[in-house]
């Protein structure tokens, strides 16, 4: 019960009719609980407002659903999709890192909407420390990891760590880490593949910097500082770079099976 009415009703007399509990059966329920089945919904992480028409078009053709694909906005940038069938929305994969007119769309069974899963590329690790127990730590960083790939030596990229990590999009992305052994401290730098929508100023994504609420209350308090964050964090180079596809309106994961090594994590 919400805190305010359970206060409320603390504090009022209640009436006979206000007493009654109202029992509902599993068949009056069944539509709704199916529909449920058949709908994940999405969160546009940006502050431009999304045609869902032109959504809908691109979704359907992506999922290859066509007009069997719903979609209804239920609050500015908030999404929900109503698939035809189970069989259907199973072929989404939610996991995957969506990007929609260069803004991310996070895609949930129920809308939690705060993980974001990206790639993210870890530079300036020491070639002898090249391990997956050494991506996995590294990936403690991140609120969470879910894979991990090793290029094999002698390719390009190959002192580069490649992690697929959940972030937290309510705070700023992590820009580096720190790695010990024995006496010797080395600084790992993160660069993010695809990234769009970051602030410069407060690091958060889902925003520019003429709208970032923290640097507008900067400026009211003239207390205005530079900004923390910029291109630097935007992969350029990595394993078979150039050989990714080309930007376009959904993002997956960069892999070469020949070149890499794919370790499964398991969540923590």
């Amino acid at each position: 019960m919400d805190d305010e009415l359970g206060l409320k009703l603390g504090q009022i007399s209640i009436v006979d009719a206000e007493k009654l509990i109202i029992d509902i059966k599993e068949k009056e329920v069944r539509y709704s609980a199916e529909e449920c089945n058949r709908r994940i919904f999405g969160k546009v992480i940006g502050d431009k407002k999304l045609n869902w028409l032109g959504m809908k078009r691109t979704m359907g053709l992506l999922w290859r659903m066509g007009n069997a694909l719903e979609i209804r906005e239920f609050s500015n940038n908030y999404f929900q999709f109503l698939f035809p069938n189970q069989e259907a929305l199973e072929k989404v994969d939610m996991g995957r890192c969506w990007i929609f007119e260069n803004q991310y769309l996070i895609l949930q069974p129920w809308p939690s909407f705060n993980d974001l899963t990206v790639w993210v590329q870890a530079h300036g690790v020491p070639i002898n420390w090249m391990s997956s127990d050494v991506g996995l730590k590294i990936g403690m960083a991140f609120m969470d990891i879910k894979n991990l790939m090793l290029a094999k030596a002698g390719f390009k990229g190959s002192r580069i760590l490649r992690l697929q990590v959940s972030l937290d999009v309510r705070k700023p992305i992590p820009r580096w880490t720190s790695i010990r052994l024995g006496e010797k401290i080395v600084t790992v730098q993160f660069k993010y593949e695809k990234l769009v929508s970051l602030c410069f100023y407060c690091g958060i994504l889902g925003h520019m910097d003429k709208n970032c609420p923290i640097r507008k209350e900067a400026i009211a308090k003239k207390d205005l500082k530079d900004g923390q964050y910029g291109e630097w964090l935007k992969a350029t180079e990595g394993v078979n770079i150039s050989e990714s596809p080309p930007p376009s309106t959904t993002s997956e994961p960069i892999t070469n099976k020949s070149n890499e090594r794919n370790i499964k994590v398991k969540s923590r």
